[in-house]
């Protein structure tokens, strides 16, 4: 992916350092969704749990979910800052008149 589509592309309004990049989002998202699938397959394959736990494969789905949102921005990031920015224009214009 290009930096304009992970977010990693600091030109364009200033990111703060702090402030993590889409890739980065992402990135965390992952890894939790492998770490939690990794331990409840471990915790039914020792016979320490009969299936996974419900509440974390729920985890896991909201997961999937929000990996998919950082894709679907990252696919669609320049349409939807300009619209953040036109909607910003009007509030600031209608704050003048």
């Amino acid at each position: 992916m290009e930096a304009a589509e992970t977010g990693d592309d600091n030109s364009g309004g200033g990111r703060r350092p702090d402030k993590p990049t889409l890739a980065e989002m992402r990135e965390v998202c992952l890894d939790e969704r492998c770490r939690t699938v990794s331990m409840q397959r471990a915790l039914v394959g020792c016979g320490l749990r009969l299936a996974p736990d419900e509440m974390q494969m729920r985890r896991v789905a909201v997961l999937d979910a929000v990996i998919d949102l950082l894709d679907l921005f990252a696919q669609h990031r320049d349409v939807i800052q300009q619209a953040i920015r036109a909607a910003k224009a009007r509030s600031n214009g209608s704050r003048g008149a």
